[in-house]
């Protein structure tokens, strides 16, 4: 089965369970700002307008350090990991049951551990948000005002659609048995099932999809992928409606930008200038100047 079909096949469970988060819409814009303040940063905004491919951020070098950081709840016992079928059969209760019974908790506890750690390790996260006026947003992800903004359509993404982050007051609860419940549907060549999936996006949701409100100003999207299966987010080069220069861009940051623009596979895409705005304490955005097409 393809990502395409992969992703179907998730989104109609998702429906039909009704676990699936909340999606922005297909003409929806997504910000994603830059800094550009480094080496690093101006190559990896060449390689997103060379390649049309994004990369993601790694769980321990995001700025909140609560996130992929749920309260781990254990609720594991007896009675929530289910025993061997062997062990089923057994009608009557024995000392030696009773061992057997305590080490399959055990066991179920420390395989539920090692999925959670592995899944926030393997994690790569991809972050935009849902405005471009925010003073707070171009002071915190641009560079003081002196980076840009890559204006997205959600559309760019069709194989992989983005969810939007819930805020909330309390970090959300992760019961144990679910993760104990994925470390044993992940067997090697155990075909999926629906069950599967829908596990997955329940622990999805409460693993990636949740932050204190405190952030909730930045009306956060995100693209979550495991870097064990790949190392980027491709996107379609007609859903990156345009590029946002900064306020406070030096001239010459400027031009270095429009030169990227140039020699890319998309010579034409729209800049723009954003400006603080003169009435309110919000920035505002002035029409596309420049590489239009003739």
């Amino acid at each position: 089965m393809d990502d395409f079909e992969s992703w179907a096949s998730e989104e109609i469970v998702q429906l039909r369970q009704g676990t699936q988060r909340r999606r922005p819409s297909p003409y929806q814009s997504l910000f994603r700002y830059i800094g550009l303040s480094n080496k690093t940063s101006w190559d990896m905004l060449e390689r997103t307008l060379q390649k049309s491919e994004l990369l993601g951020a790694t769980a321990h070098s995001l700025n909140d350090p609560y996130e992929l950081s749920p309260v781990r709840f254990d609720d594991l016992s007896t009675r929530t990991v289910p025993r061997p079928p062997s062990i089923n059969r057994l009608s009557r209760q024995t000392p030696e049951k009773e061992v057997d019974d305590h080490a399959r908790v055990e066991t179920a506890r420390t395989q539920a551990h090692e999925f959670l750690d592995g899944k926030i390790k393997a994690a790569r996260i991809v972050a935009f948000c849902q405005q471009s006026q925010s003073p707070l947003l171009w002071s915190h992800y641009a560079n003081s005002y002196k980076g840009a903004c890559l204006h997205f359509l959600a559309r760019a993404f069709p194989r992989r659609s983005p969810g939007i982050v819930t805020y909330s007051r309390s970090r959300p609860i992760y019961p144990l048995s679910l993760a104990a419940a994925l470390f044993r549907q992940g067997a090697p060549n155990r075909p999926p099932i629906e069950k599967d999936r829908v596990l997955q996006a329940e622990s999805d949701q409460l693993l990636f999809f949740n932050k204190s409100e405190d952030w909730s100003y930045e009306c956060e999207v995100r693209l979550v992928f495991d870097s064990r299966r790949e190392t980027h987010i491709q996107f379609n080069p007609d859903g990156l409606a345009s590029i946002i220069i900064g306020p406070r861009m030096p001239p010459e940051d400027e031009q270095r930008v429009r030169e990227m623009v140039r020699r890319s596979p998309n010579p034409h895409l729209p800049v723009r200038r954003a400006r603080l705005s003169s009435t309110t304490f919000s920035v505002e955005m002035d029409e596309a100047v420049g590489l239009r097409p003739a």
